[in-house]
């Protein structure tokens, strides 16, 4: 990935899923406060993923995860939430 940067603050990930194979939706709530949700993040651009985010972090359920997100405008729909995290709760 090029022009990786760490996101400020923390964020609290939520998929929305119509059955058990198939995510709807992604909320994010966003702090600065880094110690306010579980996920802390990176971003990035893959040459041909395009825009990714990637979050690591423990929610609730104790189990350490690894998520990542990512545009890949060359492969699909672009996401329905199409603007950038900004890690100021906008």
């Amino acid at each position: 990935m090029t022009d990786t940067r760490e996101l400020p603050g923390s964020a609290e990930i939520i998929f929305h899923a119509k059955d058990e194979d198939l995510i709807d939706d992604v909320t994010f709530h966003e702090s600065s406060d880094p110690d306010a949700f579980p996920f802390h993040g990176i971003h990035g651009y893959h040459p041909e993923l395009g825009e990714v985010f990637i979050f690591s972090g423990v929610p609730d359920d104790g189990e350490e995860q690894l998520i990542a997100l990512y545009s890949a405008r060359d492969f699909g729909d672009p996401p329905y939430n199409d603007e950038r995290f900004t890690g100021d709760g906008s």
